[in-house]
């Protein structure tokens, strides 16, 4: 059994005017310690970086846009990316390549790129719309030189020969391992000349694979129907989202749900582990999202496109997100409505069902908050996104546990649930999303407050009241948790974005989602 917090720690949590003046406290010293962050900390930082002058890099590019390319690396970057100076980066392929401006050679017949055959022909051909002659003269090349196989395939690139660069980059990067630029072109051009075949060959080698960063690898993986490396590559992709920093805010605005969540019932040893193996199968639905959305969108081209009819993109926001996040979600709540059918425990089969939505919702904060969380992201997730996912998940999971237990009686019951929670995501989904319906965004609020009511009356009516008052209140929890949210968010933004701009944000995040949070206050503060 897990200890109880103490009686008066309880009887605060449903204080009212304790609540009041703890948030104005703690609204009050953020302001401060905000205008204190943006008024120093950018000093001290200015001060940290002054042994490194913003100039430095723009130094670096005039002193080297003066001198000539020297060595052969040199010479290869100067006629592919107009730079006369080579770098190790990893991350190049055909695809910069044909993005830049080609260098020019020098006019000084003494000039140091006579002395490079191999450049001067990659050269001509790269100049020329007839690369015929040029690709003859790199084959006359002994094919142990470095570049020669690599310069092929770009000119094949050129002519749009996929195939014969596929075969060049390849024979590239077989004879030399360090080439980073054929191994990634290679497997660029397989894609291009749809032999998906060739591709997966060449993802499968590790030196290869290596080449690229996890969320290219899972494009690649996907575009090449490479189906059980691309599992694999979602589940490292994932892992590496939850080593990251941005963990630690999806983890705090998870973890006051999951606080006010399991309030509701009285907790011991089988119920921790059971909420946190719902919570553990929530993140990992939101893997198998992951997996899901590479091979929708990518391998079978079911996207976003901004450009569409606004019914076409309706139609994707609810055939494609709603129905993919709420089918894969509800998956990873079987095994739990499996159990909880055993228990008969509707509660316990209300709350885990919600606890599979907010492990997938903490996951999926993770990317928000990577571009958002100065924004004032984690305070509108709080309120928004976050409770989406777990009332819905919680509702379509407590209809299929009930249809369990009655033996599949209900099924009317349990499918018209689904259907309006895949309608309901996808509407959520669209509003947000096309512009057009922009005017309309006030409807986010209105049926998330009418899920709110939709989820918390039942819960409300299986409350285990047995020690309620010994446990603290779901008012304060939400209270003292949004609170902390955005001041933290206001006091993180303050010394990038300036005291004046952050206040601002402060309070124009609060202004929004109040009529919302009023939703949530009424449902809790007679607990």
């Amino acid at each position: 059994m897990t200890r109880l917090p103490s009686q008066h720690l309880a009887d605060l949590s449903r204080d009212r005017r304790f609540l009041i003046r703890t948030s104005l406290s703690i609204v009050v010293m953020s302001t401060v310690l905000s205008f204190i962050l943006a008024a120093f900390v950018p000093r001290k930082l200015g001060e940290l970086l002054g042994q490194f002058p913003k100039q430095n890099l723009e130094v670096f590019h005039q002193a080297a846009s003066q001198q000539d390319p020297q060595s052969l690396n040199d010479w290869v970057f100067w006629i592919r990316f107009n730079h006369p100076v080579s770098s190790a980066a990893t991350s190049l392929d055909f695809r910069d390549f044909l993005r830049a401006e080609h260098g020019a050679i020098p006019e000084d017949r003494n000039s140091p790129f006579q002395k490079h055959p191999l450049l001067k022909s990659f050269y001509e051909g790269v100049q020329s719309d007839d690369r015929k002659e040029s690709i003859e003269q790199l084959k006359s090349i002994s094919e142990s030189l470095r570049y020669r196989n690599e310069f092929l395939g770009d000119l094949y690139i050129l002519d749009k020969d996929y195939a014969a660069a596929t075969n060049f980059y390849s024979r590239e990067a077989r004879q030399f391992p360090e080439s980073s630029y054929a191994q990634r072109s290679a497997v660029i051009a397989a894609l291009r000349n749809d032999d998906t075949t060739a591709a997966r060959f060449l993802l499968n080698q590790s030196a290869i694979s290596d080449r690229f960063s996890d969320y290219d690898l899972m494009n690649l993986q996907a575009d090449a129907r490479a189906w059980i490396p691309l599992l694999k590559s979602t589940f490292k992709y994932e892992k590496a989202q939850l080593l990251s920093f941005f963990i630690i805010p999806a983890a705090f605005t998870g973890l006051i749900w999951y606080l006010i969540l399991t309030n509701f019932w009285r907790f011991d040893r089988t119920r921790l582990i059971a909420s946190l193996f719902a919570v553990a199968l929530g993140v990992l639905s939101a893997n198998l999202t992951l997996y899901a959305v590479m091979i929708q969108e990518r391998a079978f081209g079911f996207t976003h496109i901004p450009s569409s009819s606004q019914v076409s993109q309706a139609i994707y926001f609810v055939a494609g997100v709603g129905l993919r996040e709420e089918t894969i979600k509800l998956a990873c709540f079987i095994p739990i409505a499996v159990w909880c059918a055993r228990r008969k425990n509707d509660l316990e089969a209300l709350i885990l069902a919600a606890l599979v939505g907010l492990g997938f919702a903490a996951m999926e904060n993770i990317s928000y908050f990577r571009t958002g969380l100065i924004q004032q992201s984690g305070l509108t997730r709080l309120l928004t996104a976050n409770p989406l996912h777990f009332t819905l998940t919680g509702l379509v999971g407590y209809y299929g546990y009930r249809m369990i237990v009655r033996k599949f009686h209900g099924m009317e019951e349990f499918l018209a649930t689904f259907i309006l929670a895949v309608l309901f995501h996808g509407a959520y989904d669209a509003v947000i999303m096309i512009p057009e319906w922009a005017d309309w965004s006030i409807l986010t609020f209105i049926l998330m407050a009418l899920l709110v009511y939709r989820y918390f009356d039942p819960l409300r009516g299986l409350m285990d009241i047995q020690q309620q008052r010994k446990r603290l209140s779901p008012l304060g929890i939400f209270i003292m948790g949004s609170v902390a949210i955005a001041c933290i968010v206001m006091m993180v933004s303050a010394p990038f974005l300036g005291f004046h701009y952050a206040l601002a944000g402060f309070a124009e995040a609060v202004g929004s989602i109040l009529p919302l949070a009023f939703a949530y206050i009424s449902r809790f503060r007679d607990l």
